[in-house]
């Protein structure tokens, strides 16, 4: 039978120890992003890279298979993308904007269009899915 090439992209996922490589990845970038913040010591291309490598330590955690992956826990990722999903896409296109709106009106100066990084929302729906599959595992286990 022939298999369908974007079917077996959606079940792309990493084993279960990449979640600990993630995790180490996640946690000396955020460290170093948050040093970087305060000192501003590092030029603006090393914040670049610790800003993406931050976002590939959260997608090889959000991509690791659980010691346990069953059907339910499939679900489960699923409902997390699409909740992370629609919070981006709220955010992208309702929230921001209608703060940039408040904050321009407020500041009695005209409407301009705030220019969204990509960081910002990728790293927003990484987060949200990260955590809404953490929630919906300890809701529903």
């Amino acid at each position: 039978m022939k298999t369908n090439k974007l079917t077996s992209l959606g079940s792309l996922q990493l084993p279960n120890h990449f979640k600990k490589v993630g995790v180490g990845i996640a946690i000396i970038s955020l460290a170093l992003v948050i040093t970087q913040g305060i000192t501003g010591i590092f030029p603006e291309w090393v914040r670049f890279l610790l800003n993406n490598l931050l976002m590939l330590g959260m997608l090889m955690v959000s991509l690791s298979k659980d010691k346990i992956e069953d059907e339910f826990v499939v679900t489960l990722r699923s409902k997390s993308y699409q909740v992370a999903f629609i919070f981006g896409i709220g955010y992208t296109i309702i929230f921001l904007p209608l703060v940039n709106f408040l904050a321009d009106l407020i500041q009695g100066s005209a409407f301009t269009p705030l220019q969204t990084d990509y960081f910002d929302v990728l790293f927003l729906m990484l987060l949200v899915q990260l955590f809404s599959f953490k929630r919906l595992k300890r809701c529903h286990c």
